[in-house]
């Protein structure tokens, strides 16, 4: 087989698997987008409905996408209201969990909280510094 021609059909699976990507973030999307507005209209069974086929769309992607963590609140909601505990904090556990794996992988610190819209950067050294 000619270089060329195996570098053809690499390129061509990139662009199918690209495309399988899309097509299914495109589903999920649309089911969290349903599964949000049907927890706005307080149809929670419904919504639990859309955020769990959500999660089945995650299925092909790594548990570190944000995806994950939004779809797991979001299904952790709709559970609390119709009364499952247990099934909610279960989501909240994975919300948190997700949280702490992804900042171990990007090794970013959190940024600084905030006041009023202002950056509150090292209020403890300025207080320091003041009082020397």
């Amino acid at each position: 087989m000619s270089l060329n021609r195996q570098r053809y059909r690499y390129a061509l699976a990139v662009v199918l698997s690209a495309a399988s990507v899309l097509a299914q973030s495109t589903g999920w999307d649309e089911l969290v987008r349903k599964g949000e507005q049907a927890i706005a209209k307080g149809q929670y069974a419904p919504a639990s409905e859309y955020l769990s086929a959500a999660l089945d769309e995650l299925q092909r992607i790594p548990e570190s996408d944000r995806r994950w963590a939004t779809t797991f609140n979001m299904l952790g909601t709709a559970k609390h209201y119709l009364g499952d505990f247990e099934v909610a904090a279960t989501f909240f556990q994975k919300v948190s969990e997700s949280g702490r794996n992804f900042q171990a992988r990007s090794k970013v610190s959190p940024p600084s909280s905030t006041i009023s819209g202002k950056h509150n950067v090292n209020r403890q050294s300025t207080a320091m510094r003041s009082s020397l």
